[in-house]
């Protein structure tokens, strides 16, 4: 009985609640089984948290506060750290948690999403913080968006946005030093990359999420040659792929893979 209630969705969230502290378990049931694409406001380490989606919240949640996957140490006592495609603002209250000195430079297109991450900053006493409503991209200007709704709006073309948000250039917040970027930006990766190589110098440790779409080439190799070419080493993790690739490629909205890569100045 013990090893099938291991395998449960109930266990796998009282290891969620039990493991970080944060998040009183009734929150986390009630979550698990949330309509998505609702707004909650939750207690979250005693303080308010507002969420946009549910289901994009618990996956997030786990990564960042059980995996901690975006810890890192440095001798800094108040790093620079640039998060584009910043959602609600969870990878900024956990880095903050370790450099409460921190200067953050939080970037976040979609207004909705924007609105729940300016209140979060502000209740979990995030203390230095500039937030930009827009996207990056490698131009400046107004472009097309898709919001999704949690985690995953994008830039468009063609008249599939639903809105129109404004861009910006990412070597435009890259000309001091950056002890840690992170990019969460839908496929607009190479583009930026591209557009702020020269600036890449100034960061000192990088997260990208890399997203394949479907009905495009793959810029995998790309990415990582611009990385290289810069001077970092990386690691990659595996987000979402296929189980059987030679028998069926998954689709998760219209991608058939996402990749995390960490990549350390070497």
């Amino acid at each position: 009985m013990i090893e099938i209630f291991k395998k449960t969705r109930l266990a796998r969230l009282v290891r969620l609640a039990v493991g970080a502290h944060e998040i009183p378990f009734w929150q986390l049931v009630m979550l698990n089984y949330a309509k998505r694409y609702t707004k909650h406001t939750i207690s979250f380490g005693g303080k308010p948290l507002r969420i946009t989606d549910a289901c994009s919240f618990i996956g997030i949640y786990r990564s960042i506060f059980i995996k901690r996957c975006f810890h890192f140490q440095c001798a800094e006592l108040n790093p620079h750290i640039i998060d584009a495609g910043c959602n609600i603002g969870l990878a900024t209250i956990y880095l903050s948690s370790l450099y409460p000195n921190a200067r953050f430079t939080l970037i976040e297109p979609d207004p909705d999403v924007f609105a729940c991450l300016k209140y979060n900053i502000e209740s979990q006493d995030v203390k230095k913080a500039i937030l930009v409503n827009a996207a990056i991209s490698n131009t400046d200007g107004q472009l097309e968006f898709r919001s999704e709704g949690g985690a995953s709006g994008r830039l468009v073309a063609n008249g599939k946005g639903n809105r129109t948000v404004r861009a910006i250039r990412l070597s435009s917040v890259l000309n001091h030093p950056v002890e840690f970027l992170k990019m969460d930006i839908e496929g607009a990766e190479l583009d930026v990359l591209e557009e702020s190589q020269t600036k890449l110098m100034n960061v000192k440790r990088m997260f990208i999420e890399y997203h394949s779409f479907n009905d495009r080439p793959q810029k995998l190799s790309e990415i990582l040659r611009i990385l290289s070419e810069a001077g970092f080493r990386y690691q990659i993790h595996e987000d979402f792929t296929s189980r059987n690739p030679f028998k069926h490629i998954e689709d998760n909205d219209g991608m058939d893979l996402q990749l995390n890569i960490f990549a350390i100045r070497s």
